[in-house]
């Protein structure tokens, strides 16, 4: 009872869980959403995990780029020789971003870090350009270390 969040009995819950419809707890509960790689909690518990392998984003100062398209918010994030970019389409159509990820030096790759996956991979940045299309309201992040 309780969709996995809680053991108690429903006469000491505030509520009562719901147990009917497509949000009833025997058909969404902790259990199915950790078995589903798509699922709110996975993704909530990667964004997470990558906010903390990456003090950048809390901690660094920001920028936003030109991406080549309005819909698109684009930002650079340093601190400490770490940065991070992000790409997010704000619109529900689909962007183009031409973008030239900010620093010259090449010798530091950019790493896919958070975003919508697609094959098992995030877009790739060639040559220090990210030129991508982005469906409706998708986003992804980048990152690179100092060696």
């Amino acid at each position: 009872m309780g969709g996995g969040f809680s053991t108690a009995p429903c006469a000491a819950m505030q509520r009562p869980p719901v147990e009917d419809g497509p949000f009833g707890y025997e058909r969404l509960n902790m259990g199915r959403q950790r078995e589903d790689p798509a699922s709110f909690l996975n993704w909530m518990e990667r964004l997470i995990r990558t906010r903390r392998e990456w003090p950048e984003l809390g901690w660094g100062k920001w920028r936003m780029l030109p991406a080549g398209d309005d819909a698109v918010l684009a930002l650079a994030i340093d601190r400490q020789g770490g940065n991070v970019v992000s790409v997010h389409n704000l619109a529900s159509r689909q962007a183009n971003v031409q973008l030239k990820m900010p620093g010259a030096s090449y010798d530091r790759p950019w790493h896919y870090i958070l975003g919508p996956r697609r094959r098992g991979r995030g877009p790739q940045v060639d040559e220090g350009t990210l030129d991508n299309a982005l469906g409706p309201h998708e986003y992804h992040w980048f990152g690179r270390r100092s060696a």
